[in-house]
């Protein structure tokens, strides 16, 4: 009986298990889509089909397999499917806030109800969408220091997005602490600080700038611009005068020419300035001997003149170029005199005489000429030369008409027509010049036309050089230059004109990249010696191309040119060759103070009669400054080009500036050099020089003031000895507590006191530094307080979540960014990894405690950003804030949406669809003062006055904002502060790091 009754529990097992095994196998399971993409954070909506392809109803249920710490929402219940029946079900799963970028498999099981067993599963594929959220700011900066002491700053860094981040700190006028290279993973910060020396020798307060960039490869996320106030630490005797500066110097030249060592020394006293405060009159005057020229190191010629200038006249007396236009005469040295007036109705008139020093052929030049401004763009002028040379009775004459056009907002216009005549002889010559921008394009030329007779500058000459360039995108442009130099050129002096030139060239230009460019072009160029023995004369048409770029510390440039030279000099049928050049350029700066420069050049190029075609040229330059007086400059190079004989070819040259006790500075000079007009038998030079700056007193400008004060405890009581600076000024407090400043400058003048005499926990009842106004011939009183500081400290911590599986366990409290503000100073400073923190001692009173909401971390959010204490003299007070986790309501609506499946099922019809979950923001007002192409350098004119700002590159411009303000009433304030430096400042809208003008953010809302 036992065995029977076994026997049939078995066979109906058997029988239930094979009924199962055929509904698995009849039971189907299909998402509608196989990949989904969704952003961290937010809710994702699967939908899936499954269907019963028994001949059997059946009951189901779902289980999912998920990746770690992401959550399921919502689920479908238990499912019934009859015959042949399919269902579509929806579910909800939502991604972490830090989810990193990547893809990631969501399955779905099918099982079935009362016996759990597997009928059917499938895979999803739920890709996180990149998110780039990175946040620069700047946390502790000192608004003042001593001269001496370094300046510091510290910036946070965090990525508040969801993939790693390597980053490239640019710090620009200082120095960076540290590598600049720093790598975030999401949800990681970290500080960055900075340091930059001051001089001692300072006597006068001085503001130093300093920016700091954030990039990623070679796009600037964000720049931050601040200043500090350096005050003197020394003091400087009190110069109540207007001064005119003077300098006297006295130099020893040395050269080694032609194998022979000479020397000779020269002195030099100069002046150039404004005789008096408003600078309505200015005078300049050199007087530089003896005369040097024989040791070949040039400009060092005896040279003597006086010159003086106002609103309407310039004079002038001595030795200079004396310049009329560029055809009737370029430049001409020599002494004479010259005088220029100029009346308030625009109307012009002037002369000069000259006996030219360095061309005996001309005995004298006299001039004189007259114009007239229409306004600042457009004028006409006339102009007559008179040249006497000595081999001739009679003078050269030359007549010019002169005017400068702008016919259109963006061209310009140069024109000159001019006549000259010489023994009964006239000859004409005509000058023009174009620079013009409309459309994608841009114009430029310059023609000259000189006749054979012409007695000017140039004779029998023509000059042409254009250029048309084509900007066709914001990456692309094409250009094409055509060039042909004079002919024909009059030399003057020891100087030569460069060698006969003519070229064609077409070219494109990409850029790669924001640092990164490209230039492919074709060019004819042709060359010619203009010595009396000619050395080279040679054509070369070739391809060239060209690569810059820039990257973090990395500047360099690649050439390469191939084509076909012909040697012009040589034989006929052994002139020609295939030639190639290839170059390279490389800059390193190891920080802003230190660079260092390395480059080649290697080519074959058959262009000179005598030595080996084949030449590698390379070199190195640096630039050193050892300390903020102390410079050096170094170049050398192996060889050069013999047709630069019209420039000063350094094979070595050091260069050494040493400035010490404010006016005095040491240089020393050093070159191997091939002069000019010289193609062989290089020279090595040294120069020393000593020079000392001075100041002639004009008028006494300065009415000084007086301050005078007492430093008492909180008691009342005097306190003695403790320092106190104004400008280069200190005083000490003797034992009634009393200081006193006498002949200070009349304006505003910071005071400041030396903390370090005082007692632990004390600090002044008002901020340091005080602007303080000095009145001339006034005395002003100013009493000081000395009083307990209050601290606060505490931590902030991170609430535990109503769904332990949403919080993210891998948050910390770390570099959160508060403040403590007070109607007198504010502090920022940020939690440390377990959210504790200390500000500096501030004075008692009611202080604002600000969290600032956009660096808590995700996933969290605080009960009230702001909180009010207040703090009694000597008070530690802390304080713990908990962070709440942030939560999430799920709402279904009806939409009564409509989808159909494939293959012939048959469409169903869904009534409750969820909404997609709310993104939490991150929002803040700040105020834009400016846009522009290209971005800002430090010490522009635009952003003087402002100690912090930040940068951003929006639409392929560079905006400039200041502020981040929780209200837009804060936001307000600042706008309209700033409008007294700016045009039109206006309030914008940042959303997850996003722009929005205020007034459509005002619609939207």
């Amino acid at each position: 009986m036992l065995q029977q009754c076994f026997l049939i529990i078995v066979l109906l097992s058997s029988l239930n298990f094979g009924v199962c095994a055929q509904s698995a196998r009849n039971v189907n399971v299909r998402f509608v889509k196989n990949e989904v993409a969704v952003l961290p954070g937010k809710v994702v909506n699967l939908a899936f089909v499954t269907q019963n392809q028994s001949s059997d109803s059946i009951e189901v249920t779902h289980e999912f397999s998920i990746p770690d710490r992401w959550v399921v929402i919502t689920r479908p219940g238990k499912l019934s499917l009859q015959p042949n029946e399919k269902k579509l079900s929806i579910v909800s799963i939502r991604a972490p806030f830090d989810c990193p970028v990547g893809s990631y498999p969501i399955q779905i099981n099918k099982m079935k109800a009362d016996v759990g067993i597997n009928l059917s599963s499938q895979i999803v594929q739920v890709k996180i969408l990149e998110i780039e959220n990175i946040t620069f700011q700047l946390i502790e900066q000192q608004n003042h220091i001593l001269a001496g002491e370094n300046i510091s700053a510290t910036y946070l860094i965090r990525n508040l997005g969801n993939t790693d981040k390597k980053l490239y700190i640019n710090a620009s006028n200082c120095d960076l602490v540290g590598s600049p290279d720093v790598k975030l993973d999401p949800g990681e910060s970290t500080q960055i600080q900075i340091t930059k020396p001051t001089s001692e020798e300072l006597f006068e307060s001085k503001t130093e700038s300093f920016t700091v960039r954030a990039q990623v490869g070679e796009r600037i996320l964000e720049s931050v611009y601040a200043s500090t106030m350096v005050l003197p630490s020394r003091k400087a005797k009190k110069d109540l005068f207007f001064r005119f500066p003077v300098k006297a110097s006295v130099s020893y030249l040395s050269t080694n020419r032609g194998g022979n060592y000479e020397s000779a020394k020269q002195f030099q006293i100069d002046g150039n300035g404004t005789l008096d405060p408003e600078g309505k009159h200015r005078l300049g005057f050199m007087a530089r001997w003896p005369n040097n020229t024989n040791l070949s190191f040039l400009g060092l010629y005896d040279q003597y003149y006086l010159s003086y200038s106002n609103k309407n006249i310039d004079l002038f007396l001595g030795e200079k170029s004396y310049t009329v236009t560029p055809l009737t005469e370029a430049s001409r040295f020599g002494r004479g005199v010259e005088a220029k007036f100029l009346l308030k109705n625009g109307f012009g008139a002037g002369f000069f005489y000259v006996k030219p020093r360095f061309y005996e052929d001309i005995e004298n030049e006299f001039s004189v000429f007259a114009g007239f401004d229409f306004n600042s763009k457009n004028n006409i002028s006339f102009y007559y030369l008179g040249k006497k040379y000595q081999e001739s009775n009679d003078p050269v004459q030359l007549f010019s008409f002169v005017t400068e056009l702008n016919p259109f907002k963006r061209t310009k216009v140069d024109l000159e027509l001019s006549r000259g005549m010489v023994d009964d002889e006239t000859s004409n010559a005509i000058r023009s010049s174009i620079n013009s921008q409309f459309s994608i394009f841009q114009i430029s030329g310059i023609y000259f036309n000189v006749g054979k007779n012409y007695p000017g500058y140039y004779s029998n000459s023509k000059f042409f050089s254009t250029n048309i360039n084509a900007r066709i995108s914001q990456k692309m442009s094409v250009s094409f230059n055509a060039r042909e130099d004079f002919g024909n050129a009059q030399l003057d002096t020891f100087f030569v004109t460069a060698p006969y030139s003519k070229s064609i060239q077409g070219s494109l230009n990409y850029r790669i990249s924001q640092g990164g460019n490209v230039k492919i072009y074709w060019r004819e160029f042709e060359s010619k010696d203009r010595l009396i023995k000619d050395k080279f004369h040679y054509k070369t048409d070739s391809w060239n191309l060209e690569y810059g770029h820039r990257y973090k510390r990395i500047d360099y440039t690649l050439r390469g040119e191939i084509g076909e030279t012909t040697n012009l000099l040589a034989e006929t049928n052994k002139n020609i060759q295939n030639s190639f050049r290839a170059s390279a350029n490389l800059t390193y700066r190891f920080n802003s103070r230190n660079s260092v420069r390395l480059f080649g050049n290697w080519s074959n190029i058959n262009q000179f009669v005598s030595g080996d075609q084949r030449r590698l040229m390379a070199g190195l330059a640096a630039t050193s400054r050892i300390s903020k007086n102390l410079r050096l400059n170094c170049y050398i190079q192996n060889a050069y080009d013999i047709n630069d004989y019209y420039r000063n070819r350094n094979l070595m040259q050091l260069n050494l500036d040493y400035k010490f006790l404010k006016k005095h500075t040491f240089s020393l000079r050093s070159f191997y050099t091939i002069f000019k007009n010289e193609v062989d038998n290089p020279e090595f030079t040294l120069s020393a020089t000593y020079s000392y700056s001075l100041g002639i007193p004009i008028k006494q400008i300065v009415k000084a003031g007086k301050i005078r004060g007492r430093i008492t405890n909180q008691l009342g009581e005097p306190v003695s000895d403790v320092f106190i600076r104004i400008s280069s000024e200190t005083a000490v407090t003797d034992r009634n507590g009393e200081y006193e400043f006498k002949l200070l400058s009349p304006g505003r003048q910071l005071l400041t006191i030396d903390r370090a005499r005082l007692d632990i926990g004390e600090i002044p009842n008002i901020p340091m530094p005080l602007e303080v106004e000095i009145i001339e011939n006034e005395e002003t009183e100013i009493n000081i307080q000395i009083q307990k500081g209050a601290r606060l400290s505490g931590q902030i911590k991170l609430g535990e979540s109503a769904l332990s599986v949403l919080n993210d366990q891998s948050a910390q409290p770390d570099n959160i960014l508060i403040e403590l503000k007070s109607n007198l100073e504010t502090y920022r400073i940020t939690t440390n990894k377990e959210g504790e923190f200390t500000f500096p001692l501030v004075r008692p009173g009611e202080v604002l405690f600000r969290i600032y909401t956009n660096t808590i971390p995700a996933g969290y959010s605080a009960a009230q950003s702001t909180y009010t204490f207040h703090l009694n003299p000597g008070e530690q007070r802390e304080v713990d804030i908990v962070l709440e986790s942030k939560k999430k309501k799920i709402i279904f609506k009806s939409q009564n949406t409509t989808l159909s499946a494939n293959e012939g099922f048959a469409p169903m019809k869904v009534t409750t669809v969820l909404k997609p979950q709310k993104k939490t923001s991150q929002l803040y007002y700040s105020v834009q003062i400016g846009a522009f192409s290209r971005s800002l350098a430090e010490n522009s004119k635009f952003l003087r006055g402002q100690s912090s700002y930040f940068e951003k590159q929006i639409d392929n411009l560079h905006k400039y904002f200041i502020g981040k303000f929780d209200t837009v009433e804060e936001a307000q304030k600042e706008r309209k502060r700033l409008s007294s430096f700016y045009t039109n400042p206006f309030i914008v809208v940042f959303k997850d790091e996003k722009i929005i003008p205020y007034n459509e953010f005002k619609s939207d809302k």
